[in-house]
């Protein structure tokens, strides 16, 4: 048994590319906590699980999801029923095939994108989160070094925070799910760009329309689309809950309606607002960068650059100096706030408690014009 394992341990030190590919696929390995923060990133972000045609529907016309066609570099299987992803994903997507037709020479194959839920397959988690529209599919490839060079890009990504992938198979599949804040931030990065533009709308950001199908309630219609049924009422002209099959509504978007996931961001930022921000931070099990990054109102940029760190990998335990911390209970760290779709100034300057004024100051900003994805600094004086 002894000779056995020396003689497997010389094979590896011999072939690092052994060794390494023996890691990467074990990275690859489906797991629980995988779905779990698979889960996890779907609700930080505010998305919606469509439970069936109508809901993708309504998600395109808010422009959650765009369709997603085959270019020179990767192509949509023939018989994907709903050939549709967010932004975020066909950002991914054209770049990641770019990549790797460069590679290897073949096109990526895209295997399934946005599922609702009544068309998930008998073996789907009840923790999927296709239904969401930042999961899809890719083939597994026959050419070896196809293979090698998508596994280790899916493993290099995973570990960087910006998705999760896992090769399944049955049927053999790459499983990735991406995490679009971080992945935005990692393009950003490299590019020395904003890609603001490639920013899906979350609940309650923009507005629409809905036509009402069998089984649907005012209450279930308010919850699918992050509002409420008073909302609903108010800017549908409605005196009660009473709705009919084929009615079409009006969503409200914006300040209309109280997205779950908008009430969720402005109590974090609330909470980071009036308290003192410490001077450093223990990273937690599940921590990211990009989420430590939201809950002191700071960037991952800020963090990388004080912290010394090149990529995204943090590891639990592991203490982080926060920009801006007092450290002993002082005043609260300055806030940044990154400018989402359907925002203004008024709006930005309410949910932290201070004027525009005092917002175009701190910015240089000689007018009220913010474009989604800027990043504003919200001074500490005025929370």
């Amino acid at each position: 048994m002894d000779r056995i394992l020396r003689f497997v341990l010389v094979v590896a030190l011999a072939s690092p590319t052994l060794l390494v590919s023996s890691l990467e696929a074990a990275s690859l390995t489906p797991s629980r906590p995988g779905l779990l923060r698979q889960v996890r990133a779907a609700r930080d972000h505010g998305f919606a699980y469509a439970q069936h045609d109508a809901d993708v529907r309504a998600m395109l016309d808010r422009g959650a999801l765009v369709r997603i066609t085959g270019d020179a570099n990767h192509v949509v299987k023939w018989g994907v029923s709903q050939p549709y992803a967010r932004p975020e994903v066909k950002l991914f997507v054209e770049r990641l095939s770019a990549q790797y037709r460069g590679a290897c020479g073949k096109r990526l194959v895209v295997t399934s994108l946005v599922r609702p839920k009544n068309r998930q397959p008998r073996n789907a988690s009840a923790l999927s989160v296709h239904p969401t529209g930042m999961a899809m599919d890719l083939r597994v490839s026959e050419y070896a070094s196809c293979r090698r060079w998508l596994e280790r890009a899916l493993v290099g990504l995973e570990s960087r925070g910006v998705l999760e992938a896992a090769r399944e198979r049955y049927p053999p599949h790459y499983h990735v799910v991406l995490f679009p804040d971080q992945y935005l931030d990692y393009v950003a990065q490299k590019t020395g760009t904003q890609v603001a533009a490639h920013r899906s709308p979350r609940l309650g950001e923009t507005g629409g329309s809905y036509r009402v199908a069998r089984g649907d309630s005012l209450w279930s219609i308010a919850r699918r689309f992050g509002t409420t049924t008073s909302a609903l009422q108010s800017v549908n002209g409605l005196r009660g809950s009473a709705i009919r099959i084929g009615q079409v509504l009006t969503i409200p978007g914006g300040g209309g309606g109280t997205a779950v996931a908008a009430v969720a961001a402005v109590a974090t930022t609330s909470a980071a607002s009036t308290a003192a921000a410490p001077a450093t931070y223990r990273v937690q099990r599940g921590d990211t960068l990009w989420s430590i990054a939201r809950r002191f109102g700071t960037t991952t940029a800020s963090l990388q650059g004080v912290n010394g760190l090149r990529g995204s990998a943090i590891r639990p335990g592991q203490v982080l100096r926060i920009a801006g911390g007092s450290g002993g209970g002082g005043t609260a760290a300055e806030a940044s706030y990154r400018v989402r779709r359907g925002d203004n100034l008024w709006s930005i300057a309410k949910r932290h408690g201070t004027s525009t004024r005092t917002i175009q100051r701190a910015n240089g900003l000689r007018s009220s014009r913010i474009k989604p994805g800027q990043v504003l600094r919200i001074p500490a004086a005025s929370r």
